[in-house]
């Protein structure tokens, strides 16, 4: 390539410097004077050491359970702490010395081999690197690239409790299904359940687990053992720790909740306000399904008469009919309502396996009042209610009012059974709190007599001091509600109520309590055994009062069930009576007032066994249809002999004893129902 032309300017001196401003690459140069010419010299650029090729091999921590990894694009560092980096640097020239600078202060050695520089190193905080390299000739490179250093610090497991997931009471059987879901970026290790009892110290109970980055946990805790006593209040919580090895195990914490152990008055209290508040809405249903029956029989009568219903009047009409629909619905939703119910008492132990399993035939029954025949009827007749057609309008009133009056005693006797149930649960509840008390009054005197005279023991003997208070009120409102349904049961209450007062228990709790704050404890020892035994005594009586009254009623249904299977027996053999009658005496029409007369005397059992029905779920399912078929049969009979027709009578007679003593025998049966059952309702 030809030169390039440099001239320098010398200003009376012997010496000239020069410098070439940015050499990129070799070139040779020579300096002329005059026609003199230097030698000609060579430049030579050589190329710094640089970096090539980064190579990162990662190896974390063995309790992150994270596989090795190996980057080859960039050279930041990201990782736990504790991860070991090896680092393969691949240079653009063989290297005389290559180092890893952390921070600009630190300068770790590398290995060569040629143009390859290998280092190692663990990271333990977040910062920056750089590599220093040297080439055999001793140049460096300049202005190396600087990396950063991220360590991700391993995160706190997370747990939380979603069974119950709120605060909540303690089950009657001291049993609480606990259920959470844990997670970690690696894995939870441990979980424990950390709780304490009022302001007691905290206990740990490790739950069992399969160590796992993602888990659901059950655990169903026992709290049998831990002489609680009403109002004791349970605070707890989960605790989940993972598998960090290196810095040591992170801590999650789930939200803390309070389990409180109510007293039986309060459990039985909410499940008996629930019943109240169901039984008052199918009393106001069914008032208001008596008002429009009574009004549709009305509007039936008014139409025969006129023939034709004012505007005014199909529009009343129409909204009676739409309540009516409402109603059907409301009762549904009272069945379902129920059922929430039943399922409460069932979580808190408020109510026997046969109670529930009343309570769910009630529920049942409550379903079944609103029957298909009725819906039916209800819209063919609002679709009549538009129709020109004066008769069909009657027609279909007739019809709806007969399905309507069906729904009505359905209705009535799903009332008077959900009575009969409630006054039974009351005066188990009562009974069962009065056995509570004295358990409770026998388990402070016991704490008594080891020393503790503590605030927890004047606390409790507060609390059962107003328990008490309300056992003689809840024994009152019992005696007041039964005293026109069982007045000798109501009697029997009333006295139990003044016992309670007469003996002071209330105000002797109290001075109970003063003589532990005056620190008496010999003295409340003292008050406190005297209580219990009154407490005892109470308890019993009031269970035996149960125990006669349970029998009671139970004799009178008995009673009743055989009063009707006699009858019906009775009007059997005279319906086979009646049956030769009309062999002989072919054609007489006195056979036919005989055969209505039997007909009445059968509707007048059905109503002795509805009646009884009204307070037992004892009778046998088909009872009620099979009496049906046999009225049916019996009226058909009836107008066959009233015609005359005593060949076509025949037939129907057999059939109507044929269902009286099926009845007879299902009546059998419900009094061997009733005999196994351990109250009159079931």
């Amino acid at each position: 390539a030809p030169y390039q032309i440099e001239e320098l300017v010398v200003d009376r001196a012997d010496s000239v410097t020069y410098t070439f401003p940015q050499v990129q690459q070799s070139f040779h140069y020579a300096i002329a004077v005059g026609d003199d010419r230097s030698p000609e010299y060579e430049v030579r650029v050589i190329d710094p050491p640089a970096v090539k090729r980064l190579r990162l091999h990662y190896q974390y921590p063995a309790y992150s359970q994270l596989p090795d990894r190996i980057e080859e694009e960039g050279g930041d560092i990201q990782g736990l702490p504790g991860t070991r980096v090896a680092l393969e640097v691949t240079a653009n020239k063989p290297l005389s010395k290559a180092a890893l600078v952390l921070d600009d202060t630190l300068s770790l050695a590398a290995q060569l081999d040629g143009a390859t520089a290998r280092i190692a190193l663990q990271i333990e905080r977040s910062g920056a690197y750089h590599i220093d390299l040297v080439d055999r000739k001793g140049a460096t490179n300049r202005d190396p690239i600087r990396y950063a250093i991220q360590v991700r610090e391993d995160q706190k497991p997370v747990v939380a409790i979603t069974d119950p997931g709120r605060d909540s009471d303690l089950p009657e059987s001291l049993k609480v299904l606990l259920k959470a879901e844990a997670s970690d970026d690696f894995s939870v290790e441990e979980i424990a359940l950390v709780y304490r009892v009022n302001n007691g110290s905290e206990q740990r109970q490790a739950l069992p687990i399969n160590p796992q980055r993602e888990m659901l946990v059950s655990h169903i805790w026992d709290l049998s053992a831990a002489n609680l006593l009403p109002e004791d209040r349970i605070y707890y919580h989960l605790e989940a720790l993972d598998n960090n090895q290196v810095a040591g195990p992170q801590k999650g914490q789930s939200r803390q909740y309070v389990l409180r152990f109510p007293s039986l008055y309060e459990l039985y209290s909410e499940a008996d306000q629930a019943q109240e508040e169901q039984l008052s809405s199918l009393e106001e249903l069914a008032a208001e399904g008596q008002a429009h029956q009574e009004y549709i029989e009305r509007v039936r009568r008014e139409l025969l008469k006129s023939e034709e219903l004012s505007w005014e009047q199909k529009k009343e009409l129409e909204s009676t009919l739409a309540a009516e629909a409402e109603r059907a619905r409301a009762v549904e939703e009272l069945a379902a309502e129920l059922e929430k119910t039943i399922d409460s008492m069932q979580d808190e132990g408020t109510g026997s396996e046969e109670l529930l399993d009343k309570l769910d035939h009630i529920r049942e029954l409550m379903g079944d009042i609103a029957t298909p025949e009725m819906q039916q009827a209800l819209a063919e007749l609002q679709k009549a209610a538009t129709d020109p057609d004066p008769q069909a309008l009657a027609d279909a009133l007739k019809r709806f009012n007969e399905d309507q009056q069906a729904f009505q005693q359905r209705l009535d006797r799903t009332i008077a059974l959900l009575e009969q149930v409630r006054t039974e649960q009351q005066l188990r509840a009562i009974v069962e709190q009065a056995a509570e008390l004295a358990r409770r009054q026998s388990q402070i005197n016991r704490e008594l007599a080891d020393g503790q005279s503590g605030l927890r023991q004047q606390l409790q003997e507060g609390s059962l001091q107003r328990d008490t208070e309300r056992l003689a009120e809840q024994l009152q409102e019992l005696s007041d509600s039964t005293a026109e349904q069982n007045p000798a049961l109501s009697e029997q209450l009333a006295h139990r109520a003044e016992d309670v007062e007469n003996k002071a228990l209330s105000e002797r709790m109290r001075q109970m309590v003063r003589q532990m704050r005056a620190k008496s404890p010999s003295a409340a020892q003292q008050t406190g055994q005297a209580l219990a035994a009154d407490l005892d005594a109470l308890a019993e009586d009031l269970q035996q009062m149960q125990d006669e009254y349970l029998a009671g009623e139970k004799d009178q249904l008995s009673r009743e069930l055989r009063r009707a299977m006699r009858d019906l027996v009775q009007l059997s053999q005279r319906q086979e009576s009646l049956s030769g009658d009309a062999r002989a005496q072919d054609g007489s029409t006195e056979l036919a007032e005989v055969q209505f007369a039997l007909m009445q005397g059968t509707s007048q059992v059905v109503e002795h066994i509805a009646a009884v029905g009204r307070r037992t779920l004892a009778l046998a399912p088909n009872l009620s249809a099979t009496i049906g078929y046999a009225l049916r049969e019996m009226h058909d009979a009836a107008q066959r002999l009233g015609q005359r027709d005593v060949q076509g009578a025949r037939h129907p007679q057999r059939k109507a004893m044929r269902y009286l003593n099926e009845t007879a025998l299902l009546l059998r049966e419900s009094l061997d129902n009733l005999a196994k059952a351990q109250t009159p309702s079931a």
